[in-house]
């Protein structure tokens, strides 16, 4: 996830991709719960998925930052889209199948 969240001293950073200009977050009190295993329906099961797990993101706030108004004042919860990763295996090797990386980036 160190292509996603930067952490320096107490907070976390990202960026949401928005075309030319990523917008900056600054994220209060992040932390990762799990991994929690997911329930497979029939259907995955047909198809060979053995296993899933889900890595939940928290945060207990969050904020964003323009260069015309600078940070804006803290939001509750987390941003939106920033909700974990998902992971299946499959002939006993992991893939990641959902992760934040689609919609932010650390760099």
């Amino acid at each position: 996830m160190s292509n996603v969240i930067l952490f320096k001293e107490d907070s976390a950073f990202t960026q949401k991709i928005a075309g030319e200009r990523n917008i900056p977050y600054e994220l209060k009190d992040f932390e990762y719960i799990g991994p929690r295993e997911l329930p497979l329906t029939k259907f995955e099961k047909n198809k060979g998925l053995e296993r899933k797990l889900l890595f939940s993101i928290k945060t207990s706030a969050w904020r964003t930052y323009n260069t015309n108004d600078g940070w804006s004042e803290w939001r509750l919860g987390r941003p939106l889209l920033l909700g974990g990763i998902t992971l299946h295996q499959r002939s006993g090797k992991w893939k990641v199948v959902a992760s934040p990386a689609t919609y932010y980036t650390a760099k």
